[in-house]
């Protein structure tokens, strides 16, 4: 199984290309299983609580999945582990975090008295965030680390929430609404070499930012989320000199990006989020790129010929092919999750899912 899930120039702001482009061409990898989590209780048209697979041709559900929200997956240990609000798993105690096998659910110890927000996997280790104070019953200020037997803390974690995990260079990345990480000053995004905690880069301190999304692109950390920089309401940034600086032209008060996809192969980098437009150089794009678009590293594209109606809340690859999840539904895509096709639209997945997709990925 495929063990790695694929859930900005400060002085040149790229135009839009306004024709539709198929996702064809992207770097690919090993065709495996999609795996869809939300708050869904059915997956084409079949009971499948909150996390379901995808064949190529139909649903499965997962044995019988979650009582709650699934927010976050990764594949660790040749398992897919599962972070959330649930507190059971297969209809077994799983507090926040549960791995499956390919047959069956189990906990991962005790797990954590809060919801998880994120997972990631870093120096041989599955890593969670979230807004919990303990793991496996032990304190771990809203980060924490299972080794494949327990659970410890990051040194002191950080004050408050964790929505987003990313590994760059030999450091593991950390978004969020904190200000602290290891009890001295980090806004918004710090990071973790294996020992101690330190900013990642300074300029994210105004009080309404919130990093929800972390990549790395064009060998550089970005953020995304509902960002606030020298008064400028953005939703991306790049670490720049150990400052977070406007990224590609992107700013709109009221909007976020709440997901990357990158395709290193292609240098292309996918976004999703709560956008219904983008106030950078040059004439309003036609038609408004709702909800997702591509960066090519010199211009922005649509993905497709229409656009979504809702939030893009995760954002993959499966078979070659752009995969979006969220908060959407009718139109010509499938509800709450659907493909980009090879004719430049959208195209439903047997009728996707009741309710949001938070996470996509392969498994």
């Amino acid at each position: 199984m495929a063990s790695n899930f694929q859930s900005f120039n400060e002085s040149s702001l790229g135009g839009f290309i306004e024709s539709p482009l198929s996702a064809r061409g992207l770097d690919s990898g090993p065709q495996s299983t999609l795996i869809a989590g939300g708050a869904f209780t059915t997956a084409g048209g079949n009971a499948a609580n909150r996390i379901a697979s995808w064949n190529g041709t139909a649903w499965s559900a997962l044995g019988s999945g979650m009582n709650a929200i699934v927010r976050a997956l990764v594949v660790y240990d040749d398992c897919l582990i599962a972070g959330g609000y649930f507190t059971t798993a297969g209809g077994g105690a799983a507090a926040g975090v549960a791995k499956w096998d390919g047959s069956s659910w189990s906990a991962l110890g005790a797990g954590v008295n809060g919801t998880v927000f994120a997972l990631a996997v870093y120096d041989g280790a599955l890593i969670a965030g979230g807004n919990f104070t303990t793991a496996g019953g032990g304190a771990a200020s809203r980060i924490a680390k299972w080794d494949g037997s327990s659970w410890s803390a990051l040194g002191a974690g950080v004050d408050a929430n964790v929505y987003a995990l990313k590994v760059i260079g030999s450091d593991l990345y950390v978004g969020g609404n904190f200000t602290t990480a290891g009890g001295a000053a980090a806004a918004r995004v710090a990071k973790w070499d294996g020992a101690a905690w330190s900013e990642a880069a300074t300029g994210l301190d105004n009080p309404n930012t919130q990093c929800f999304a972390l990549a790395e692109y064009d060998s550089m950390p970005h953020a995304g989320g509902n960002l606030v920089i020298l008064g400028e309401s953005l939703m991306i940034a790049r670490a720049i000199s150990g400052i977070w600086k406007w990224g590609f032209g992107l700013r709109y008060p009221d909007a976020s990006v709440r997901a990357f996809y990158v395709d290193t192969q292609s240098n292309l980098l996918v976004l999703g989020g709560a956008f219904t437009s983008f106030l950078g150089s040059g004439p309003a794009p036609t038609p408004t790129p709702w909800y997702i678009a591509w960066w090519s590293g010199s211009s922005w594209s649509y993905l497709a010929s229409s656009y979504l109606n809702g939030t893009v809340y995760g954002v993959t690859k499966y078979d070659g092919e752009i995969i979006a999840g969220g908060a959407f539904s009718g139109g010509s895509s499938s509800a709450h999750i659907t493909l980009l096709s090879e004719n430049g639209d959208w195209s439903g997945l047997d009728g996707g899912m009741n309710d949001t997709v938070w996470t996509v990925g392969i498994y």
